[in-house]
């Protein structure tokens, strides 16, 4: 056998059974990302075989009839979700709306590649127009992903539910199966005109197809993030009641004991005194700024770089922010302290570790100005700093909920990170 015929075989086999690789690659723009199975490869190939036999014997021994083609279609539907299933670590949902992308690309692209190769029919010679559907192809299945899988990039985990997933499966078989077979079937064939016309209506079908899918799915991701952010600043108005008992009682403690010292002052010479003494004052070392929540905040983030021998430098005028709610002000600052306190974790005590935090106003402004060193590299994704932690499922939400109270009070956020040197800045609206 020549190596030319061996071509012509494979040119031959991929124009028959195209579709299989068109829908893979179609489904590979969502779900390359994704966490794969262990032996998730292995398996997806071996599933990826079988829908390949399938192809090869249904194209050789089935009869034309839209009907077996619509059967056809449902069974390589079915293949493809347990392709997903068994390559990615994903439920049935993400399953099925895995699988409604993949199809809807696919044929959205099959569409775009075939209108191109029609226009060129007598314009180009016989033998390239099989090439020509190629080259048609490759730049529609790019735009297809910068259009709409690079967006789904960045979410966490699908939430689509169920009932909209269902009338989106069910479009989807349409578009793909049921109206292009029923086109198909018409005899005599319809003329290269209203097969134009009935592509361009298929492909505008499958891009609203398309973006109703990701439009759905950003609404949900905006939505669970929304109660997230929202449980978060409930928690943080709790444990900044909680704080604040607790240090009022802290300090209550520390006044007593040094009364106490000074009882015994007699028995103790004067390097335990002010040893004790200075032990004490750690505690009993209260942060006034004007402004009770930041000071409840303060306090107590004070005490912890204290304990982890990290100096913080403040210029704070707490009486700027009284036109914000305490709320926002425990969780402001609490989520900039801990982002803070958490990059000089990666620092050893003798590098020079420190927090800076002011709060001045400037020309009818209020800027807010947290600065600290950091350690290696930050990658950002989606304009926030990705998270060091091995769990990125909720990357960023506390960055998010300061970003989200800045807005609140028509104010920006702003994050610079640069000669391993981080800086925060809020700009807000002053109240005067």
């Amino acid at each position: 056998m020549t190596v030319q015929r061996i071509l012509d075989l494979a040119l031959l086999f991929l124009r028959q059974n195209g579709f299989i690789f068109e829908i893979v690659i179609a489904t590979l723009l969502y779900t390359y990302r994704l966490e794969r199975r262990r032996r998730g490869i292995f398996w997806g190939g071996m599933v990826l075989v079988v829908m390949l036999a399938q192809s090869v014997v249904w194209n050789r021994y089935a009869r034309d009839s839209p009907w077996l083609a619509m059967v056809d279609n449902l069974v390589v539907f079915l293949l493809l979700a347990l392709w997903i299933a068994v390559i990615w670590r994903v439920d049935l949902r993400q399953d099925l709306l895995y699988f409604v992308l993949g199809g809807t690309t696919q044929h959205l692209c099959y569409r775009g590649a075939t209108m191109v190769t029609l226009i060129s029919t007598g314009r180009v010679s016989a033998s390239f127009l099989p090439s020509v559907y190629g080259l048609a192809l490759m730049p529609m299945l790019l735009c297809s992903y910068l259009l709409w899988a690079r967006k789904l990039k960045n979410h966490r985990e699908i939430r689509i539910e169920g009932q909209s997933l269902l009338a989106m499966l069910a479009g989807m078989f349409l578009c793909v199966s049921v109206f292009t077979n029923v086109i198909n079937a018409i005899r005599p064939p319809i003329g290269p005109l209203v097969t134009g016309v009935f592509s361009a209506f298929d492909m505008l079908a499958c891009i609203l197809l398309l973006s109703l899918c990701i439009g759905l799915e950003d609404k949900q991701e905006a939505r669970y993030e929304g109660e997230l952010l929202r449980q978060l600043l409930r928690q943080q108005r709790r444990q900044m009641s909680a704080s604040k008992e607790t240090i009022e009682l802290v300090n209550v403690k520390a006044h007593d004991l040094k009364k106490q010292i000074t009882q015994y002052g007699q028995v103790l010479s004067s390097d335990q005194m002010n040893s004790l003494t200075n032990l004490v004052d750690v505690y009993d070392s209260s942060v006034h700024t004007g402004n009770d929540a930041l000071d409840v905040l303060l306090t107590q983030k004070a005490l912890v770089c204290e304990r982890r021998g990290i100096r913080f430098d403040r210029m704070i005028d707490g009486a700027l922010l009284r036109f914000m709610n305490p709320t926002d002000v425990y969780a402001l600052f609490g989520n900039a302290m801990d982002n803070a306190l958490e990059a000089l974790a990666g620092f050893e005590p003798e590098d020079g570790r420190y927090i800076s935090l002011d709060v001045k106003k400037r020309v009818g402004m209020v800027l807010i100005r947290v600065e600290n060193p950091f350690p290696g590299e930050i990658r950002f994704v989606n304009g926030l700093p990705m998270t060091t932690k091995g769990d990125v499922r909720d990357h960023g939400f506390g960055l998010r909920s300061m970003s989200m109270i800045a807005k609140r009070y028509h104010g920006k956020m702003f994050i610079k990170a640069e000669d391993h040197l981080f800086i925060l800045t809020i700009v807000l609206p002053s109240a005067s």
